[in-house]
């Protein structure tokens, strides 16, 4: 457990430096914003772009991988979804709470952990199949439910839509496995320039995780806050854990990939989840489950790793 522990320590001093950063004032919280944007829309879809286009794996298509971590999601969602209803509460913040139990934060946290825990290529991989999944699955399925209450027009879903396909990431993503599917390899000096991003883009976003914590206000605690956080940290992956078992059993050869994308899930909600809790007048509750979720996955995901090691 001591080496586990010691494996993804410098990851969350890394977020705890960029929190103290902006918290004592030392850079403006704009400027590390501005880091993050840069990464997130250019160094990141380049660097998805090499590693997908040319990968020796197949993971972003693989049938089982694939479908085990949308199904786990979509779960997730139900999950979500589920024990707010049972607490009464409407539809639109039930759809909010479900959104933040089924998208991780795979691009700024998730890559950064996966690299450290699995090496570059299984961590591109697995971000990159997320990536899809959450950009074209997940996250337009919870939006359109949320938009479902102040009525789903053909003007909301051409905006949501218009949105997802100019996602740098995305478009990284995508590029990369149409390259990959033309059999042609990458010019070496491009890859080498690429890849002299690569150790650059892991320790901006996560002081951006950092940053974007440290802006956020530790509200009242509500019982949604412990909804949302036990679904995000223990349902999902337990839930991508379980239709990992069903699509693969436990003697598959994809057995590193099973345990990544496991990992992926298990980690706290994405940044912009804080949006969405605007949209339903609920910012505290969307501040304090990113918080929390982001503090409380050093210990889940230690134990995690322990018991997959």
């Amino acid at each position: 457990m001591s080496d586990i522990i010691r494996l993804i320590l410098p990851i969350y001093i890394l977020i705890v430096v960029g929190f103290v950063l902006i918290r004592i004032r030392y850079i403006a919280a704009a400027d590390l914003r501005g880091a993050g944007r840069l990464v997130i829309r250019f160094f990141l879809p380049l660097v998805v772009f090499a590693a997908v286009a040319a990968g020796d794996h197949d993971t972003a298509l693989h049938p089982a991988i694939f479908i085990s971590y949308t199904i786990g999601s979509l779960l997730s969602y139900g999950l979500g979804y589920g024990t707010a209803l049972l607490a009464g509460k409407p539809h639109g913040v039930r759809a909010f709470e479900a959104m933040g139990c089924s998208c991780s934060n795979s691009a700024f946290f998730g890559l950064p952990i996966s690299t450290f825990v699995f090496g570059q290529q299984i961590a591109f991989d697995i971000f990159a199949m997320a990536l899809l999944i959450e950009n074209l699955i997940i996250t337009p399925l919870a939006v359109s439910v949320i938009e479902v209450e102040s009525g789903l027009t053909w003007a909301k879903l051409r905006r949501l839509f218009a949105g997802i396909l100019t996602n740098p990431l995305l478009i990284g993503a995508l590029s990369g496995l149409v390259w990959k599917a033309t059999g042609l390899g990458l010019p070496t000096v491009l890859l080498e320039a690429i890849r002299l991003m690569t150790p650059v883009a892991a320790p901006i976003a996560l002081l951006a995780v950092g940053g974007a914590v440290a802006e956020l206000s530790l509200k009242t605690f509500r019982w949604g806050v412990i909804r949302i956080t036990l679904c995000k940290l223990l349902g999902h992956p337990l839930l991508v854990g379980a239709t990992s078992l069903l699509f693969l059993g436990t003697h598959s050869d994809l057995g590193t990939l099973q345990a990544a994308a496991i990992v992926n899930a298990a980690l706290p909600m994405m940044s912009v989840y804080m949006l969405f809790g605007i949209r339903f007048h609920r910012e505290d509750v969307a501040a304090t489950a990113l918080i929390t979720a982001t503090a409380l996955s050093f210990f889940t995901l230690s134990a995690l790793l322990y018991l997959l090691r």
